[in-house]
């Protein structure tokens, strides 16, 4: 059985063995136009979006990731996902969400 947290959550430590889940924003280099959504192998998931193997993205051309953040299981990182999701004002989130871009 995995150690409980430092913090008191009760919730455990995650082992190296243990999928991490990452809720993630990225940007079409061709339209500036954003996705965000999660999973528990975001590289995987840019390099599909960079091949055309997700209809979603297909015709929006190169993707780049801007924004990410890591939760322990992926209940956590879909209502996380779900929250810049509800404000469509790139400035909003930006200045909402600083700390989780990437080089910006």
């Amino acid at each position: 059985m995995p150690a409980a947290r430092p913090d008191g959550s009760g919730r455990p430590l995650v082992s190296e063995q243990q999928a991490m889940y990452t809720s993630y924003k990225k940007e079409s280099v061709t339209t500036s136009s954003w996705y965000i959504g999660h999973t528990n192998g975001v590289e995987k998931k840019i390099h599909e979006y960079n091949s055309k193997q997700t209809a979603l993205t297909r015709n929006k051309g190169s993707w780049e990731l801007i924004f990410g953040r890591t939760f322990v299981n992926r209940s956590e990182a879909i209502e996380f996902e779900h929250k810049p999701k509800k404000h469509k004002n790139k400035h909003y989130i930006r200045r909402e969400y600083v700390q989780y871009f990437h080089g910006m």
